[in-house]
């Protein structure tokens, strides 16, 4: 991890998914080193919940993931994820106390209202709507847009509401 990192300018964004170290001891190995490793090079890592049932049970799944959330800069996962990972069942709450554990920036995706940022700055949420889609095709890979328009977002300075917007275009 440490090789792969190496030369990376400050402000570089890396991204790891929840579904990583759930694939063995040596992927959450190196899943949690990224944490470390990020933050003395000064990169962002930006991580993505993701929760697989099918990999984890939610004993073992909710430590290390919290683990790796304290660990990143920017945090993404869903309003269920994020009560998994809090027990707060409100995405607006779990969006709080998930910024609590370290991250500079929370986002929640929650279907009833949209996506709920929260940040360190100590700023009043942000909530902005869904996209309204008239007709689904395949959700696959929604999530990973939305995640890549945040991103792509954040790196372009964009406000978190714009952000936000376009990461629920991409998603869309």
């Amino acid at each position: 991890v440490r090789a792969a990192l190496e030369g990376l300018p400050p402000g570089t964004v890396i991204h790891v998914s929840g579904v990583t170290p759930a694939l063995s001891e040596s992927c959450k190995a190196a899943a949690l080193a990224l944490g470390e490793i990020t933050r003395a090079r000064e990169l962002e890592l930006f991580v993505d919940v993701n929760y697989r049932t099918l990999l984890w049970n939610a004993s073992v799944a909710a430590p290390v993931l919290r683990d790796l959330v304290a660990r990143a800069s920017i945090v993404t996962a869903s309003r269920h994820e994020a009560a998994l990972l809090t027990g707060e069942h409100s995405a607006l709450d779990a969006a709080a106390a998930l910024t609590r554990l370290g991250p500079h920036t929370v986002v929640i995706r929650d279907d009833s209202l949209g996506a709920v940022a929260s940040t360190r700055s100590g700023s009043a949420p942000v909530v902005v709507p869904n996209r309204v889609v008239r007709r689904t095709v395949d959700a696959v890979g929604a999530g990973d847009a939305f995640n890549a328009g945040l991103i792509a977002s954040l790196l372009e300075d964009q406000t978190l509401p714009d952000a936000l917007a376009r990461a629920h275009l991409c998603g869309a």
